[in-house]
């Protein structure tokens, strides 16, 4: 696990991300395809999307939750409204931009605030109906402003 990011609602599972570990034996050289690249001791983390599930506590298997094939950053769950946001990472040379996407049960994730590059600090309404932020519509901005997403049902 990478980070364990809150208790579901039943206290039974903990939302994850979870990174695989690629590893590298004695002196052999690791060809490494794309950046940013990190040893920390327990293996090379490179060439892995980070994924994000439900583990269960009690047998400790992991059920995988879609993210649209993308790398997973961050994410909240709001148990009121059973509805999950997450944030994920662009691929290739946009690695540095983001995507909010925001899932309700078993539907398909949708995206939403496209007009935002960068997001932090996601926080649910206690009612579910409104999700708070830290985020920037500018490219390389290094201030993230408050920003409010209100739903207003089937990817508002």
């Amino acid at each position: 696990m990478t980070s364990i990011l809150q208790w579901g609602a039943a206290g039974k599972q903990l939302l994850v991300i979870s990174k695989p570990r690629a590893g590298v034996g004695g002196d052999e050289p690791y060809r490494v395809g794309e950046l940013p690249y990190k040893q920390d001791g327990t293996g090379v983390v490179v060439e892995h999307e980070a994924s994000l599930g439900w583990l269960n506590i009690d047998d400790g298997t992991v059920e995988s939750i879609d993210a649209q094939g993308l790398e997973v950053l961050e994410a909240r769950w709001c148990a009121t409204a059973g509805r999950l946001a997450f944030v994920t990472r662009s691929r290739g040379h946009q690695r540095h931009c983001m995507q909010l996407w925001i899932k309700e049960g078993n539907e398909d994730p949708f995206r939403t605030a496209e007009d935002h590059v960068s997001f932090s600090g996601l926080q649910w309404s206690p009612d579910g109906q409104r999700l708070a932020f830290s985020g920037s519509k500018i490219e390389g901005d290094s201030i993230g402003l408050l920003c409010l997403w209100e739903f207003q049902g089937g990817g508002s």
